[in-house]
């Protein structure tokens, strides 16, 4: 996760309305630059339960499973953050379903989905996302609280940013 990702999911959980102890899950969420190892969402929920999940072992995964597949019940997370992950799935509405089973109505989803950005194979990149893309398909269910893009014209790089609430 870059530092302007860092710092939305940052604005994004200061945000949130939560009550003590609520439910947190990250999807994907390998640290895999040693860099960014300082960039570590979890602290922006001291005094919640934490759960960082990916495909993969690394810095910062709780556990290893299938995004799109999770054991989780219906319902049983307050807050999903999704930070440049959706690119490297073959199928994201997969995840985006598995996500809209396991958030709570009323819980939030904060989502980062790559626009431009060169192509870089960790383990694989598949797919590029506009807002339209964002607001009208992935918050599907859910209603817009804020979208942004981040542009970085030095790297050539822009970037979706969304904060949404589910409603259904």
């Amino acid at each position: 996760m870059n530092k302007p990702v860092w710092h939305f999911v940052m604005r994004s959980a200061e945000a949130m309305t939560l009550k003590p102890k609520s439910n947190i899950l990250e999807v994907g969420s390998a640290i895999v630059i040693k860099k960014q190892r300082g960039l570590l969402v979890r602290n922006f929920f001291r005094g919640h339960h934490y759960f960082g999940i990916d495909k993969q072992k690394g810095y910062n995964v709780d556990k290893v499973m299938d995004a799109t597949k999770t054991p989780f019940k219906k319902g049983t997370f307050d807050v999903i953050i999704c930070c440049d992950v959706l690119e490297h799935v073959p199928y994201p509405l997969d995840i985006i379903k598995e996500i809209n089973r396991i958030l709570k109505v009323g819980g939030y989803l904060c989502l980062t989905v790559p626009f431009m950005f060169e192509i870089h194979d960790h383990p694989d990149d598949f797919w590029r996302f506009t807002p339209s893309c964002m607001e009208k398909v992935l918050f599907k269910n859910f209603r817009t609280l804020t979208m942004e893009m981040l542009i970085d014209k030095l790297r050539n790089y822009s970037e979706v940013l969304g904060l949404a609430q589910k409603v259904s």
